[in-house]
């Protein structure tokens, strides 16, 4: 994923987190805004998914499946994936269909 859409202040994590709304489901939570500049994109990982390898094994497959569904994301937008513990079982198909559903509930796609 480019860096123009990374979020990686503190502060817009914690914005997104406070005034956001968020879809919940079965790999993880989206927790979305609408902003009137870029789209912004973030990802939340705890250590309840599991050990540093497996957080960064699941962030690594996330952004790959939101990378490929980026550019279809209106302008505005501020997006944080909160995996799950069950998204480090997942394949990635499982994780990309699931993204994919989860944008599209926020509205985001």
């Amino acid at each position: 994923m480019h860096r123009k859409w990374r979020m990686r202040k503190n502060r817009e994590f914690a914005w997104v987190f406070r005034k956001g709304k968020g879809v919940g489901g079965k790999y993880f939570t989206l927790v979305y805004l609408r902003a009137r500049d870029q789209v912004h994109i973030g990802f939340s990982v705890s250590k309840k998914v599991g050990g540093a390898v497996v957080r960064n094994r699941v962030k690594r497959r996330l952004r790959e499946c939101v990378r490929q569904e980026v550019e279809r994301v209106p302008v505005g937008y501020r997006l944080i994936f909160v995996p799950k513990p069950e998204a480090a079982t997942a394949d990635f198909l499982q994780l990309r269909q699931a993204v994919r559903a989860q944008m599209q509930k926020a509205g985001a796609l």
